[in-house]
């Protein structure tokens, strides 16, 4: 059997080649949509837990290029952003029953410093061009609000400025750091790991991006403002968010900065950026979907057009097989087993380009139904002919 097997793969092995490939694409297309589609339906709920009791709101920055510029180098207009975050902060805590606020400006990288740099890339898996790692620089309440559980100590988190700043780090960087190892920047900059946060932990922000943004290779930190920044205020501006019933102190704000020529930003929300997402999912997934059935359709018809063939040029050799006492039984293994190779080999790309996700295994087992159903094919073919039959049909 094994002869004969060799036999048919040598002669079919363009056609089992280019069903291989056909498999794969629609695995990996498989994976990618059910991987966004898992993603959306984790941020949804996560965004429906935060907005169970209120509406979470952000400021949208609108400022052209040409008035930041002018904003950066004005010493004047820095100092009147100074005093408006100082006023808006003085509203905030009159308001502290009904507003409540969180940061999360991932706008600032951790640049590696170059002795440790070798040993991070490698201890993460990181391509070597890569030479920071995600800083995310948060409020106190951050973990409370995403629900981000994390081991350490929480009150050094928090503690007032001293020359080593406390820094909580993702799972991956366990492979690497224990509790209070220190982390330096391109500066030089000590940074204790005081936590590590656990596995798949992750946030969203759908004002910037429709992903997940995971925190397994990052760094968090306290954020900080500093007033005689004005990036660092720009940056609040930019990524707190406020959890309020009453847009009017937003309002309020966002006229004052347009007033002073300073920012020019509109009020955003989270179900606002969770609709847009929604229909972007909903048209990538019909997009997407129509091109894997597609695809899927062509190698069905390409498989079941191949097995129809082979059983019709090899017709006579089965019938004589059978008459030597071979079973119908091995005749279809000798037909399904390139089959089945070509399922395995589609496995063996798919698992290590995809990692071991749900999305991943979900695509394999569906496929695995798919072949599954191909592999009845040969045996009812075979099954309408007796050994008479198929001599005949291959004289005439």
């Amino acid at each position: 059997m094994i002869y004969f097997l060799i036999k048919d793969i040598k002669r079919n092995w363009f056609s089992l080649l280019w069903n291989t490939i056909q498999l794969t694409v629609v695995a990996l297309i498989a994976v990618y949509l059910l991987q966004a589609f898992l993603d959306y339906r984790q941020i949804e709920q996560r965004i429906s837990q935060m907005t169970e009791q209120t509406e979470i709101y952000m400021f949208r920055d609108q400022t052209e290029d040409t008035a930041l510029d002018e904003l950066i180098n004005d010493e004047k207009k820095c100092k009147q952003m100074a005093d408006c975050y100082d006023a808006f902060q003085k509203k905030l805590q009159e308001n502290t029953s009904n507003i409540k606020t969180f940061t999360a400006d991932d706008s600032l990288g951790f640049p590696m410093h170059r002795e440790q740099r070798g040993q991070i890339r490698r201890a993460l898996g990181l391509p070597k061009e890569q030479e920071e790692l995600a800083r995310i620089q948060v409020s106190e309440n951050f973990f409370d609000i995403y629900g981000i559980q994390w081991e350490g100590d929480k009150k050094a988190f928090v503690s007032g400025k001293t020359e080593t700043i406390p820094i909580v780090a993702g799972a991956d960087l366990k492979k690497l750091y224990h509790l209070h190892d220190v982390l330096y920047d391109q500066g030089t900059q000590k940074y204790e790991i005081i936590g590590f946060m656990d596995k798949d932990s992750f946030y969203v922000a759908p004002g910037k991006t429709r992903e997940k943004i995971h925190l397994d290779q990052a760094i968090i930190q306290l954020n900080r403002v500093d007033k005689e920044d004005i990036f660092s205020l720009w940056g609040y501006y930019d990524s707190t968010y406020f959890l309020a019933d009453d847009l009017q102190f937003m309002e309020d704000e966002i006229e004052q900065l347009r007033k002073q020529e300073l920012l020019k930003l509109s009020v955003n929300n989270y179900t606002k950026q969770m609709d847009a997402i929604r229909v972007d999912m909903q048209d990538q997934m019909v997009l997407m979907g129509s091109i894997v059935l597609i695809i899927l359709v062509f190698c069905f018809v390409a498989l079941t057009a191949n097995i129809f063939r082979f059983i019709k040029e090899h017709k006579r050799e089965f019938a004589i097989h059978q008459m030597c006492g071979a079973r119908r039984k091995s005749i279809c293994v000798r037909i399904l087993i390139p089959v089945w190779s070509m399922y395995f080999i589609m496995c063996a790309i798919v698992l290590p380009a995809g990692g071991n996700t749900k999305a991943v295994w979900i695509s394999i087992l569906g496929l695995a139904c798919y072949i599954v159903g191909i592999s009845f094919i040969p045996y009812i073919y075979l099954r309408k002919d007796t050994i008479r039959g198929m001599l005949q049909n291959t004289l005439g």
